[in-house]
């Protein structure tokens, strides 16, 4: 389905259940049954979480690189959400609104320009759902899930020399070489740095969640998710 305006969105999942899916290191634990039950569905994919994720709802991302991995390799059956630099694409032949943070739900954090999972939790609430489960968000570690498996890692940096390769958008080049340095380097990222600003920003946003009955979740007990409030639940559990 493509979209022409950001309120097109507004309610048409209305109390259902969104997965919110980062890129942690603990999406490599997750079992399979609970994989299928991601892709089958509603789901918001962040950033680079394309090799994992073989296919989600939504896609939403804030580095233009990111977007530009997404939109060649990501299979994302609504829409994109991009919060970035433009960088000269077609959006609407690739699915995608440009979205700054306009209109707010009734959950809402200024750290949305900073942590994509908070803008994306925004749009789950725009969305109308009654229930979220974060998935690969544990902020506990600099690793990604395509870090830790050869395979993955070769691939990602094989995609992300080819946009290099054929792109003369300055933004995009920027932004896609510091994205490979950090596929070669051991370099903190920023999210590790700010845990504490960002857990009291979880904090916050778990309460306005749950004032408006929108509840949030979390497989991982070992997750800002869980420590900011998100309730911990089994693989087995039902939502």
């Amino acid at each position: 389905m493509n979209y022409s305006n950001i309120n097109d969105i507004i309610d048409i999942h209305k109390d259902q259940t969104i997965y919110i899916v980062g890129c942690g290191s603990e999406l490599l634990n997750l079992p399979n049954n609970i994989k299928e039950k991601i892709t089958k569905g509603i789901s918001i994919g962040l950033n680079a979480v394309h090799l994992f994720l073989d296919k989600m709802t939504y896609h939403a991302s804030g580095h233009p690189f990111h977007y530009a991995l997404n939109c060649k390799y990501g299979n994302v059956s609504s829409c994109r959400f991009y919060q970035g630099h433009d960088i000269g694409y077609d959006y609407a032949r690739n699915k995608s609104l440009r979205y700054h943070g306009s209109p707010q739900s009734c959950v809402h954090s200024p750290e949305f320009k900073h942590q994509i999972s908070f803008t994306a939790t925004n749009l789950a609430s725009l969305m109308g759902c009654n229930n979220i489960i974060f998935v690969g968000i544990s902020m506990k570690n600099h690793q990604h899930y395509y870090d830790l498996v050869d395979g993955m890692k070769k691939n990602m940096d094989k995609q992300a020399q080819d946009i290099l390769d054929n792109t003369n958008n300055n933004i995009l080049l920027e932004d896609g070489k510091q994205f490979i340095s950090t596929l070669h380097q051991k370099r903190n990222a920023d999210f590790v740095d700010h845990y504490g600003r960002f857990l009291g920003e979880y904090g916050k946003l778990f309460k306005q969640m749950q004032d408006n009955g929108i509840y949030p979740h979390t497989y991982n007990q070992n997750s800002i998710i869980a420590e900011a409030g998100a309730k911990i639940i089994s693989y087995e559990e039902s939502i």
